[in-house]
């Protein structure tokens, strides 16, 4: 497992709403970036086995984008998700339900070209902004079942 780097997060909100803005395009549109002065222009969501995700990250004020493309392996609702990147990677989220809280830990591979300090860092950049989103509350869920 020397190859694998893991971040994690504890989150002030129950699991069903940590779950859901995780997973909706809508709302990782709003989180979804490693740093400022970078925005996410485009989510694509097959949340199922086998399902597709597709997200576009682009750098403000210019044409310079980082596409983020894989494949769930294993979609197990407010549990884990586990996904291959289109580079082959492999990724785990687990959702751990806890007292009014989420902890959320995320297990990536090392893509074996930038330091595992300075992925380590992106990714719970990443995590970070998602836990300010989620905690923050500056969203609204739509009932899935009568929108």
């Amino acid at each position: 497992m020397d190859n694998f780097l893991m971040i994690s997060s504890t989150i002030s909100a129950p699991i069903e709403t940590v779950w859901r803005l995780w997973t909706e395009p809508q709302h990782m549109m709003q989180w979804y970036r490693s740093s400022n002065g970078w925005y996410t222009t485009h989510v694509e969501n097959e949340l199922m086995e086998q399902g597709h995700f597709k997200s576009r990250m682009q750098r403000e004020g210019s044409p310079t984008y980082v596409e983020y493309l894989g494949t769930y392996q294993e979609v197990s609702p407010l549990e884990h998700l586990r996904y291959q990147l289109e580079d082959g990677r492999l990724v785990e989220v687990m959702f751990i339900p806890l007292r009014h809280r989420t902890k959320v830990i995320e297990i990536f591979e090392d893509d074996q070209v930038n330091d595992p300090d300075a992925q380590r860092a992106s990714w719970q950049s990443i995590l970070d902004r998602f836990t300010t989103y989620v905690e923050a509350g500056n969203y609204t869920l739509v009932d899935q079942l009568n929108p």
